[in-house]
């Protein structure tokens, strides 16, 4: 019994464990069709996209190999135009150089035409000049010989007076021959030439700063005709006396006309030797003032010149 038993059992453990192993078995076979089940549909799906993802490829294909071909033409459309503008801009700009070497060509000769303009100008403008030039020496020519002698002074006093302060202090005694006290022109230049050498400032000019000796320079018994202006010293006179004597009248020399006189040298042996014959001469006589003054130089002023 006991051995039965135990067989009944046994077999009813084998029965169990066979049941087991068909629910496992079966469980597992659900689980793998639902498995290719899934990727039955994702292969699918995966087809139908790779589907689509070709037809995208040759797609884009189709239109890169368009766009391409598009890209071309229109690079060569624009080479086209680039080749065409540069030759336009070529043409400009030899139609721009040669009006430009034209403009070069128009400019020299109108660059020659004025220099030989210019030339023939600075011909004219140097003998008019050259003209000009030979009037105004004249015209001082003739001022020099025919105008009034204050006049030269006056423009010449003050090279003359810078000349002559060297000899500042020095005495002079200025007369004018009474036979011409009403002319103008004598009163003038005696006036002038009193500037010149006294000591004030007329017109902007300091005078030579010399001594005048004399407040009227009327010598009214002058019974000559006297000329010009002459320059009277002593030879008995200091040397700076002569010396300022020499000045003075190679001054007036070269102001005045060359009919005035150079500095007379008086010879007190012939101006006595007549005084002792009995020739009276004037206390105002210029002679006679140069004797007996040694120091002082006369300056005797007469009427202009005819000429």
């Amino acid at each position: 019994m006991a051995q039965q038993h135990e067989a009944t059992i046994a077999s009813a453990n084998s029965k169990g464990e066979n049941v087991s192993e068909i629910q496992s078995a079966t469980l597992r076979v659900q689980a793998l069709n639902q498995s290719v089940d899934w990727w039955n549909a994702a292969m699918i799906w995966a087809l139908i996209f790779a589907a689509l993802a070709a037809v995208a490829v040759v797609a884009t294909t189709r239109m890169v190999l368009l766009r391409t071909k598009e890209l071309a033409t229109a690079q060569d459309d624009l080479g086209q135009s680039k080749e065409s503008q540069l030759t336009l801009d070529l043409r400009d700009k030899d139609v721009k150089i040669a009006e430009a070497q034209h403009g070069v060509v128009d400019a020299k000769n109108s660059a020659s035409a004025l220099i030989v303009e210019l030339e023939s100008e600075k011909q004219k403008t140097a003998r008019f000049q050259k003209e000009a030039d030979e009037a105004r020496l004249a015209l001082e020519n003739r001022v020099r010989t025919q105008g009034p002698r204050y006049f030269l002074l006056r423009t010449a006093a003050p090279k003359l007076t810078t000349e002559l302060s060297k000899f500042s202090g020095q005495p002079v005694d200025l007369l004018i021959c009474g036979m011409y006290k009403t002319e103008r022109e004598t009163l003038e230049t005696w006036g002038s030439l009193a500037n010149i050498l006294g000591p004030d400032t007329v017109n902007g000019v300091k005078g030579a700063g010399w001594k005048l000796v004399r407040g009227d320079p009327i010598w009214d018994k002058c019974g000559l005709s006297v000329q010009g202006i002459s320059v009277i010293v002593s030879p008995e006179s200091p040397k700076s006396t002569q010396d300022a004597a020499e000045a003075l009248s190679v001054g007036l020399q070269s102001v005045l006309p060359p009919y005035n006189k150079n500095p007379g040298i008086l010879d007190p042996a012939w101006t006595r030797k007549k005084m002792a014959s009995g020739i009276v001469l004037d206390k105002d006589d210029p002679e006679r003032l140069a004797l007996e003054n040694p120091g002082t130089i006369v300056v005797f002023i007469g009427e202009h010149p005819p000429l």
